[in-house]
C-alpha cells in the first residue's frame, strides 16, 4: 500500500502525473516520462509556453485552462495518467477539527 502514496506516484517516471492545484493563481503541475519533444508536445501550438521547474523534483507548470486538453492528449499518447487535486489551504483549515466556520 505504501506504493500508492502521492509521493511515490509523483516520483515514478513511467506514467504521467498531473497535480491540479485549486488556489488562486496556482498552475497545474505535470511530470512526464522523458522525451525530447515534451515542451513542444505540451505547448501544442499555443502562444504560452509551459514552464520547466528543474531540480530534484523537476516538473512542468501549465495554465489551469490547459487541464482538460492535457488529460485528453496524455491519455492518447501514454494510455493512462495519475491525477490528484490538491485542496486549497482555506479548505484544509475549514475541515480541521475545532476550526471556526463562518
Amino acid at each position: 500500500m505504501d506504493q500508492l502514496t502521492l509521493s511515490y506516484v509523483w516520483k515514478q517516471k513511467q506514467i504521467p502525473v498531473v497535480l491540479r492545484r485549486t488556489g488562486r493563481g496556482e498552475r497545474i503541475r505535470v511530470r512526464l516520462p522523458f522525451a525530447d519533444d515534451n515542451r513542444h508536445w505540451l505547448q501544442n501550438g499555443r502562444r504560452t509556453a509551459p514552464e520547466w521547474i528543474g531540480g530534484t523534483e523537476a516538473y512542468w507548470e501549465l495554465p489551469k485552462s490547459w487541464f482538460n486538453d492535457f488529460v485528453d492528449r496524455a491519455l492518447v499518447r501514454y494510455g493512462k495518467i495519475h491525477h490528484s487535486a490538491l485542496p486549497r489551504a482555506a479548505d484544509l483549515r475549514e475541515s480541521m477539527p475545532g476550526s471556526a466556520r463562518s
